[in-house]
Protein backbone atom coordinates (compact mmCIF):
# COMPACT_ATOMS: atom_id res chain seq x y z
CA UNK A 1 0.00 0.00 0.00
CA UNK A 2 2.83 2.40 1.03
CA UNK A 3 4.73 1.71 -1.99
CA UNK A 4 1.47 2.49 -4.23
CA UNK A 5 0.89 5.83 -2.50
CA UNK A 6 4.78 6.62 -3.48
CA UNK A 7 4.40 5.57 -6.53
CA UNK A 8 1.46 7.69 -6.83
CA UNK A 9 3.08 10.59 -5.65
CA UNK A 10 6.07 10.29 -7.96
CA UNK A 11 3.61 10.38 -10.99
CA UNK A 12 1.78 13.60 -9.80
CA UNK A 13 5.26 14.68 -9.72
CA UNK A 14 6.52 14.14 -12.84
CA UNK A 15 3.43 15.26 -14.53
CA UNK A 16 3.44 18.52 -12.74
CA UNK A 17 7.24 18.70 -13.18
CA UNK A 18 6.18 18.47 -16.85
CA UNK A 19 2.90 20.48 -16.62
CA UNK A 20 5.61 23.31 -15.01
CA UNK A 21 7.83 23.17 -17.57
CA UNK A 22 5.66 23.56 -20.86
CA UNK A 23 3.87 26.53 -19.16
CA UNK A 24 7.38 28.12 -18.41
CA UNK A 25 8.00 27.44 -21.85
CA UNK A 26 4.79 29.30 -23.15
CA UNK A 27 5.15 32.03 -21.17
CA UNK A 28 8.62 32.56 -22.24
CA UNK A 29 8.04 32.24 -25.77
CA UNK A 30 5.47 34.72 -25.66
CA UNK A 31 7.50 37.49 -23.36
CA UNK A 32 10.25 36.99 -26.26
CA UNK A 33 7.26 37.65 -29.28
CA UNK A 34 5.82 40.52 -27.25
CA UNK A 35 10.00 41.86 -26.52
CA UNK A 36 10.19 41.47 -30.51
CA UNK A 37 6.93 43.34 -31.34
CA UNK A 38 7.30 46.20 -28.82
CA UNK A 39 11.01 46.64 -30.14
CA UNK A 40 9.73 46.57 -33.89
CA UNK A 41 7.23 49.08 -32.94
CA UNK A 42 9.08 51.36 -31.42
CA UNK A 43 11.66 51.08 -34.35
CA UNK A 44 8.93 52.04 -36.89
CA UNK A 45 7.85 55.02 -34.88
CA UNK A 46 11.55 56.54 -34.51
CA UNK A 47 12.20 55.70 -38.21
CA UNK A 48 9.04 57.35 -40.13
CA UNK A 49 9.26 60.05 -37.30
CA UNK A 50 12.26 60.93 -37.61
CA UNK A 51 11.60 62.40 -41.29
CA UNK A 52 9.00 64.57 -40.00
CA UNK A 53 8.81 68.03 -41.28
CA UNK A 54 12.16 67.56 -42.74
CA UNK A 55 13.05 68.39 -46.39
CA UNK A 56 12.86 66.54 -49.00
CA UNK A 57 13.56 68.18 -51.98
CA UNK A 58 12.72 71.19 -53.41
CA UNK A 59 10.17 72.98 -51.62
CA UNK A 60 8.79 69.32 -50.19
CA UNK A 61 8.69 68.30 -46.77
CA UNK A 62 8.03 65.02 -45.34
CA UNK A 63 4.56 64.60 -44.00
CA UNK A 64 4.38 64.67 -40.43
CA UNK A 65 3.38 61.04 -38.83
CA UNK A 66 2.64 60.45 -35.23
CA UNK A 67 2.51 56.22 -35.13
CA UNK A 68 1.55 54.67 -32.04
CA UNK A 69 4.25 53.06 -29.53
CA UNK A 70 1.90 49.44 -29.37
CA UNK A 71 1.51 49.30 -33.51
CA UNK A 72 1.39 46.32 -35.16
CA UNK A 73 4.37 46.57 -37.30
CA UNK A 74 6.50 43.44 -37.46
CA UNK A 75 9.86 43.80 -39.35
CA UNK A 76 10.52 40.80 -41.64
CA UNK A 77 12.26 39.38 -44.61
CA UNK A 78 11.44 38.16 -48.18
CA UNK A 79 12.10 34.86 -46.83
CA UNK A 80 9.69 34.89 -44.29
CA UNK A 81 7.16 36.78 -47.09
CA UNK A 82 7.51 34.09 -49.36
CA UNK A 83 6.17 31.59 -46.62
CA UNK A 84 3.09 33.78 -45.88
CA UNK A 85 2.24 34.12 -49.50
CA UNK A 86 2.82 31.05 -49.96
CA UNK A 87 1.04 29.01 -47.18
CA UNK A 88 -0.05 31.34 -44.52
CA UNK A 89 -2.63 34.23 -43.77
CA UNK A 90 -1.31 37.70 -42.63
CA UNK A 91 -1.06 41.62 -43.97
CA UNK A 92 2.20 42.43 -46.05
CA UNK A 93 3.19 46.07 -46.03
CA UNK A 94 6.22 46.76 -48.64
CA UNK A 95 7.81 50.37 -48.00
CA UNK A 96 10.10 52.97 -46.58
CA UNK A 97 9.98 55.86 -44.26
CA UNK A 98 10.76 58.39 -47.19
CA UNK A 99 8.40 57.70 -49.63
CA UNK A 100 5.89 60.05 -49.82
CA UNK A 101 2.59 57.62 -50.43
CA UNK A 102 4.13 55.44 -47.92
CA UNK A 103 4.13 58.07 -45.25
CA UNK A 104 0.17 58.92 -46.26
CA UNK A 105 -0.78 55.73 -46.68
CA UNK A 106 0.98 54.08 -43.38
CA UNK A 107 -1.14 56.50 -41.09
CA UNK A 108 -4.64 54.75 -42.59
CA UNK A 109 -3.15 51.03 -42.75
CA UNK A 110 -2.89 51.66 -38.71
CA UNK A 111 -5.88 52.99 -38.39
CA UNK A 112 -7.64 50.06 -40.37
CA UNK A 113 -5.37 47.19 -38.74
CA UNK A 114 -6.97 48.51 -35.22
CA UNK A 115 -10.53 49.09 -36.60
CA UNK A 116 -10.01 45.34 -37.56
CA UNK A 117 -7.99 43.75 -34.49
CA UNK A 118 -5.03 42.95 -36.40
CA UNK A 119 -2.48 42.49 -34.46
CA UNK A 120 0.52 42.28 -37.16
CA UNK A 121 1.61 43.78 -40.35
CA UNK A 122 4.57 42.30 -41.64
CA UNK A 123 6.77 45.06 -43.12
CA UNK A 124 9.76 44.81 -45.68
CA UNK A 125 11.22 47.90 -46.56
CA UNK A 126 12.29 47.76 -50.34
CA UNK A 127 14.05 51.07 -51.04
CA UNK A 128 17.22 49.88 -51.56
CA UNK A 129 16.42 45.62 -52.78
CA UNK A 130 14.90 46.54 -56.18
CA UNK A 131 16.49 47.09 -59.21
CA UNK A 132 16.75 50.46 -61.41
CA UNK A 133 17.09 51.32 -65.06
CA UNK A 134 17.07 54.88 -66.92
CA UNK A 135 17.10 55.35 -70.20
CA UNK A 136 20.44 57.20 -70.90
CA UNK A 137 21.07 58.55 -74.42
CA UNK A 138 17.99 56.46 -75.68
CA UNK A 139 19.41 53.10 -74.45
CA UNK A 140 17.85 51.45 -71.54
CA UNK A 141 20.20 50.92 -69.18
CA UNK A 142 20.37 48.94 -65.40
CA UNK A 143 22.04 51.40 -62.58
CA UNK A 144 20.78 49.40 -59.74
CA UNK A 145 21.45 45.49 -59.03
CA UNK A 146 19.23 44.23 -57.13
CA UNK A 147 18.80 42.99 -53.56
CA UNK A 148 18.73 39.59 -52.34
CA UNK A 149 15.61 38.16 -53.07
CA UNK A 150 14.17 40.86 -54.83
CA UNK A 151 13.52 38.43 -58.38
CA UNK A 152 12.22 35.34 -55.68
CA UNK A 153 9.39 38.44 -54.82
CA UNK A 154 8.46 39.41 -57.87
CA UNK A 155 8.27 35.58 -58.99
CA UNK A 156 6.16 35.38 -56.55
CA UNK A 157 4.07 38.26 -56.55
CA UNK A 158 3.33 38.06 -60.14
CA UNK A 159 -0.10 38.15 -60.52
CA UNK A 160 -0.52 40.97 -59.39
CA UNK A 161 2.39 43.30 -60.03
CA UNK A 162 2.48 46.14 -63.25
CA UNK A 163 5.51 46.15 -65.55
CA UNK A 164 8.29 48.11 -65.10
CA UNK A 165 8.04 50.98 -67.41
CA UNK A 166 10.67 53.44 -67.53
CA UNK A 167 10.31 56.64 -70.10
CA UNK A 168 8.08 54.77 -71.89
CA UNK A 169 10.18 51.67 -72.02
CA UNK A 170 8.98 47.76 -70.90
CA UNK A 171 12.10 47.08 -68.95
CA UNK A 172 10.80 43.25 -69.76
CA UNK A 173 10.34 42.56 -65.79
CA UNK A 174 7.54 43.46 -63.17
CA UNK A 175 8.50 46.53 -60.25
CA UNK A 176 7.26 46.10 -56.87
CA UNK A 177 6.34 50.00 -56.27
CA UNK A 178 5.65 51.76 -53.11
CA UNK A 179 3.65 51.25 -51.09
CA UNK A 180 2.17 48.41 -51.50
CA UNK A 181 -0.25 46.51 -49.55
CA UNK A 182 -0.89 42.79 -50.03
CA UNK A 183 -3.27 40.66 -48.12
CA UNK A 184 -3.00 36.84 -47.96
CA UNK A 185 -5.31 33.92 -46.59
CA UNK A 186 -4.62 30.58 -46.53
CA UNK A 187 -1.74 30.70 -48.88
CA UNK A 188 -3.78 32.75 -51.40
CA UNK A 189 -3.40 36.64 -51.86
CA UNK A 190 -7.24 37.97 -52.08
CA UNK A 191 -6.50 41.32 -52.62
CA UNK A 192 -3.84 43.70 -53.00
CA UNK A 193 -3.36 47.71 -53.12
CA UNK A 194 -0.90 50.35 -54.15
CA UNK A 195 -0.16 53.66 -53.74
CA UNK A 196 -2.65 55.54 -52.00
CA UNK A 197 -5.82 56.75 -53.85
CA UNK A 198 -6.60 59.42 -56.88
CA UNK A 199 -4.97 62.94 -55.87
CA UNK A 200 -7.03 65.96 -57.03
CA UNK A 201 -5.40 69.21 -58.99
CA UNK A 202 -2.44 70.43 -57.71
CA UNK A 203 -1.97 67.85 -54.70
CA UNK A 204 1.30 66.11 -54.72
CA UNK A 205 2.07 62.63 -52.75
CA UNK A 206 3.74 65.49 -50.71
CA UNK A 207 0.64 66.56 -49.14
CA UNK A 208 -1.87 65.52 -46.60
CA UNK A 209 -4.65 63.19 -47.76
CA UNK A 210 -8.43 64.80 -47.74
CA UNK A 211 -10.39 63.70 -45.16
CA UNK A 212 -12.73 61.91 -47.59
CA UNK A 213 -9.17 60.40 -49.70
CA UNK A 214 -8.40 58.97 -45.86
CA UNK A 215 -11.81 57.47 -46.09
CA UNK A 216 -11.71 55.91 -49.20
CA UNK A 217 -8.39 54.36 -48.83
CA UNK A 218 -9.16 53.00 -45.40
CA UNK A 219 -12.44 51.73 -46.64
CA UNK A 220 -10.17 49.83 -49.08
CA UNK A 221 -7.99 48.16 -46.71
CA UNK A 222 -10.60 47.67 -44.45
CA UNK A 223 -12.85 45.17 -47.24
CA UNK A 224 -9.56 43.26 -47.95
CA UNK A 225 -8.87 43.14 -44.07
CA UNK A 226 -12.07 41.67 -43.77
CA UNK A 227 -11.90 39.43 -46.65
CA UNK A 228 -8.02 38.32 -45.15
CA UNK A 229 -9.58 37.86 -41.53
CA UNK A 230 -13.25 36.38 -41.43
CA UNK A 231 -14.59 33.34 -42.35
CA UNK A 232 -18.20 33.45 -44.34
CA UNK A 233 -19.33 32.61 -47.48
CA UNK A 234 -18.95 33.85 -49.99
CA UNK A 235 -21.28 32.37 -52.59
CA UNK A 236 -22.32 28.82 -51.50
CA UNK A 237 -21.76 27.04 -47.86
Amino acid sequence: MKKKIMYSIIIISIIIAIFTSVYMIINNDKKENNNKSSEYALKFKKEYEDLNGKKAYGDYKYKELNISEDNPIMYSNYKEIINIISSKTGVIYFGFPDCPWCRNAVEVLLDSAKFNGVEEIYYLNIKDIRDNYEVVEGVLTKTTEAGEGYYELLETLDSILEDYVVDGVNTGVKRLYAPTIVFVKNGEIVGSHVSTVELKDGQTAFDNLTKDQKQELEDIYNYYMEQTFNDYCTDAC
